[in-house]
């Protein structure tokens, strides 16, 4: 096995330490950087989903006519195809993520400021 003259070289365990650290601190930035990933491409789902949500529950307590829930499903329909665009590359980018939000949270305005006006109106 080993011949005349040589001798058997072990590691020592100063290197073994060294090298098991470099190896798990690879596989933790890898692990972080596919949670982060995916942590991009999920941003505006729940705010959607709750939005869908108001939109169905608005119409069935007749607070929403037609008209304005087709708006709505309209805009809502508008800013999933913005979404998907974005989505394209395979990332979405903080900017995408923010113009996606700012047309959430805008869809329902003017129906809730009028529905609102409305309300004011028959107090008055």
């Amino acid at each position: 096995m080993i011949p005349a003259g040589q001798e058997k070289v072990v590691p020592s365990e100063e290197g073994l330490m060294k090298s098991l650290f470099i190896a798990i601190s690879g596989a933790i930035i890898l692990m972080s950087s596919v949670v982060y990933a995916q942590s991009d491409t999920q941003v505006t789902d729940p705010r959607k989903l709750n939005q869908e949500d108001w939109i169905e529950r608005s119409f069935d307590r007749g607070q929403l006519n037609r008209q304005e829930e087709v708006q709505l499903d309209r805009e809502q329909a508008r800013i999933d195809r913005r979404e998907s665009r974005g989505k394209a590359d395979g990332v979405v980018k903080r900017k995408e993520a923010a113009r996606s939000g700012a047309a959430q949270k805008r869809t329902p305005r003017p129906i809730v400021r009028e529905r609102q006006d409305r309300r004011d109106a028959r107090h008055r």
